[in-house]
């Protein structure tokens, strides 16, 4: 990783309950956490313990600005597929393992990465920096109409019909926290669904995961509805709110 050259002396109080929400030298604001991750940087911070009016705190002594590599997107050549497994477990716990979503079964995960990428329509991209996985996009055709259960108000049948071929399932999608806002989902999204042969493409999200359905719409995904999960599905959320994208010829 690359090290900028400068230091900020800063004092600012780092609220347990609410996260890190700025830097200020003196009178000076420097900017925000997530403003300087757009911008392709990691915050470093020296800390110590601190009170302050109440709350459990730290005091940021000095902050080092580091430089974040830009990271490559690709699709990994199928020699590779089966070695990215770990990693990508590794990550999706690290992305899916707190609010809002429900995810507490790695071995689970494993077993079904290992099923998913023996089928000949799986698909997969990877985003990588300095030699680690920071993100990932996969799925797979959708094989029957399983996918279209439990809506909670009627859906056209012409939307949740199934035939060979029609739709691609994205299953999951996750970047790592450093790596966020800089566009890293946009393109692992944008390479999985090009030149898919299917006609349209599909993805499942937590109600409550407000910050992915922003990004969703944004992209072109168009909502369909909410889903109560069948009993006997296994999904883990107990409610999904299901989008459709066309995709193009």
């Amino acid at each position: 990783m690359a090290r900028s050259d400068f230091r900020y002396q800063a004092t600012r109080f780092f609220d347990l309950s609410k996260g890190f929400d700025g830097i200020v030298a003196g009178e000076d604001r420097l900017g925000v956490l997530d403003d300087l991750q757009f911008f392709g940087t990691k915050l470093v911070l020296v800390e110590r313990e601190h009170q302050h009016r109440g709350i459990p705190a730290r005091q940021v002594g000095s902050v080092v600005v580091e430089e974040l590599s830009d990271p490559v997107v690709s699709v990994p050549g199928a020699d590779r597929v089966a070695a990215l497994i770990d990693p990508i477990c590794i990550l999706y716990d690290a992305v899916f393992s707190g609010s809002p979503h429900f995810w507490d079964d790695s071995v689970q995960h494993r077993q079904a990465m290992r099923q998913l990428v023996s089928e000949s329509d799986f698909g997969l991209t990877i985003a990588e920096a300095e030699g680690a996985l920071v993100g990932f996009a996969y799925g797979h055709t959708l094989r029957n109409n399983l996918w279209w259960r439990g809506f909670r108000d009627p859906v056209p049948e012409q939307v949740t019909r199934e035939w060979p071929g029609r739709t691609f399932a994205v299953i999951d999608i996750a970047v790592d926290d450093h790596h966020r806002r800089r566009g890293i989902g946009t393109q692992l999204m944008e390479l999985l669904l090009h030149d898919r042969s299917e006609e349209r493409a599909t993805l499942a999200v937590v109600p409550a995961a407000v910050d992915a359905h922003v990004f969703y719409e944004q992209s072109g995904w168009q909502f369909v509805g909410r889903q109560d999960s069948p009993p006997d599905s296994g999904w883990l959320s107990p409610q999904f709110d299901i989008y459709v994208r066309a995709l193009g010829k």
